[in-house]
């Protein structure tokens, strides 16, 4: 009986810890970035079409993919210039992703209005644990509403370089794959 008990509390406790919406990405400690594959994506969803406003992928090899990533959805692939490439590595080195949550959607999202677009970021680089020769791919995910002010400087300063109009690269780029008529 007194297991039973136990069990129970346990699985109060863990569904309790599993309905909340903030939580902390699990990183690896104070891992350093290193030279390596990485890639940056932004997916939108949302809106008063419900397919956002555009999606946009950055590789560490240069390829710049914008369109949507839905199934049979429109994407276009172009190459970035070595000085944007980068400057581009320095920012994802400079991106303290480990202290990101998982969300920075409010719970209660029935206040809001029919046309909000939702972004899903997506960030892969390679670290590598302090005092050992070990390298790793970790990939940290979080999702936000594209006008969102509760988010950290870093990922601010991230969805603005990639998004931000007139100057992030999705509004640079998207009108060479998808002319406006």
């Amino acid at each position: 009986m007194r297991t039973f008990r136990i069990a129970l509390l346990l699985l109060a406790v863990a569904t309790g810890l599993a309905a909340q919406t903030r939580q902390r990405v699990v990183g690896r400690g104070a891992a350093g970035v290193i030279d390596g594959p990485w890639s940056l994506e932004i997916v939108s969803t949302g809106g008063i079409t419900g397919g956002g406003f555009g999606d946009i992928r950055i590789t560490s090899d240069g390829k710049l993919v914008v369109g949507q990533f839905v199934p049979n959805g429109k994407t276009c692939e172009l190459l970035l210039l070595q000085n944007e490439l980068a400057s581009l590595f320095q920012t994802v080195k400079a991106l303290r992703a480990s202290a990101w949550v998982s969300s920075y959607i409010p719970a209660d999202t029935r206040a809001m209005c029919c046309d909000v677009i939702f972004l899903t970021v997506t960030l892969t680089r390679t670290e590598q644990d302090p005092g050992s020769s070990i390298k790793y791919l970790v990939t940290y995910r979080t999702q936000m509403i594209s006008f969102a002010s509760n988010i950290p400087g870093d990922l601010a300063g991230l969805r603005a370089l990639l998004l931000g109009d007139p100057d992030g690269y999705l509004t640079r780029y998207q009108h060479l794959c998808f002319p406006l008529p």
